[in-house]
């Protein structure tokens, strides 16, 4: 595949992925990468994210899309490249031998990522994912051209978040309790599992092709989710996106209210005031609206086929409650219950 050939595949994929991507800002990017050349694979990566992201949403489905078409190595990082590396290893030691992953192998990685972890060393954190991957990911008896590794299997035989609490002890016995020090741990173990997923999603391209991996692994946008297949971190990522929604909302509806401020028209006032006009209404004069707000009742089905979408759309509701005099819901499946006390 050339390089133009890879590009217009990065550009389908992004496409599918959920990035509005148009013509012009494909050529766009074409014309940074060859001002910026090629030496650098992070320049590469913030030339095309600069020309083709436009909202920050979609840069996570960017990078995962990127480091398929773009990976940062190719093969087995735990062998040596070169004939020459190899016969500069230990002559005891085979180096294609495979990687261990017995009880002692599991225990002996354990320790160098809690090292690792609480050293806070993304560099460190990126070579042992890999190794994990290599060592403890693959999966028995699969053909060629099928994915060989899971993640899954790294995290149920590493277990890196039962390690959080031996960092912290680790590190200073009294800081076990302290909250901004669990933070930093916690954070470093869930760099760790990203890291593990983005290779395992490298390795399955190598066999199965970026096109296949970046269809089926690429998480879409928060906005471009169908609710009947949202995970739990997607309703999560939907709840902390109703607050700004919802102010968006109350600001469009309270231009909209603006704009009808004005109550019917007062003939007698319109009049009078033309005389000075030579009898021309040259400015009209209303009476006052009284301000009012309606109630709004929202009846919502949670059966399981709509539950998520029903969920968002209640929190939505309620989080623009002041515009309304009052707000009561309702739920049902088989019968009626009101749950406008849930949302206070």
């Amino acid at each position: 595949m050339s390089l133009l050939d890879r590009h217009i595949a990065f550009i389908e994929a992004l496409r599918t992925a959920g990035l509005p991507v148009s013509l012009s800002e494909g050529l766009d990017a074409a014309d940074a990468i060859l001002d910026l050349g090629l030496d650098d694979r992070e320049i590469v990566r913030a030339a095309y994210a600069a020309t083709l992201v436009k909202r920050h949403p979609h840069r996570a489905g960017f990078d995962h899309v990127f480091d398929l078409y773009f990976p940062a190595l190719m093969g087995d990082p735990t062998r040596p490249a070169t004939d020459e590396d190899a016969a500069s290893d230990d002559p005891d030691v085979d180096p294609n031998a495979p990687l261990g992953d017995g009880p002692a192998d599991l225990a002996e990685f354990r320790e160098k990522l809690e090292m690792a972890l609480a050293m806070g060393d993304p560099d460190a954190l990126t070579m042992l994912a890999r190794e994990a991957v290599q060592r403890f990911g693959l999966i028995r008896g699969r053909g060629p051209g099928e994915q060989r590794w899971s993640s899954y299997n790294v995290m149920n035989r590493v277990s890196p978040g039962d390690l959080v609490e031996r960092v912290l002890q680790g590190l200073l016995a009294d800081l076990d309790s302290d909250p901004t020090m669990r933070r930093l741990v916690e954070a470093q173990v869930a760099s760790f599992e990203a890291m593990v997923d983005a290779e395992v999603r490298r390795r399955a391209a190598e066999v199965r092709g970026p096109e296949h991996v970046a269809k089926y692994t690429v998480r879409k946008s928060i906005e471009q989710i169908d609710f009947t297949s949202a995970r739990k971190s997607d309703l999560e990522e939907m709840r902390r996106e109703i607050g700004p929604l919802a102010r968006r909302l109350a600001t469009r509806l309270n231009k909209h209210k603006a704009s009808k401020q004005r109550g019917p028209l007062d003939f007698r006032r319109t009049v009078r005031a033309s005389v000075s006009s030579g009898g021309v209404p040259l400015e009209t004069h209303h009476k006052p609206r009284r301000p009012s707000r309606s109630d709004l009742v929202v009846l919502c089905d949670v059966s399981g086929s709509v539950a998520n979408f029903a969920n968002f759309t209640l929190m939505l509701v309620f989080a623009l409650r002041e515009q309304f005099n009052r707000v009561r819901a309702f739920t049902f499946v088989d019968e009626i219950h009101e749950v406008s006390d849930r949302f206070h």
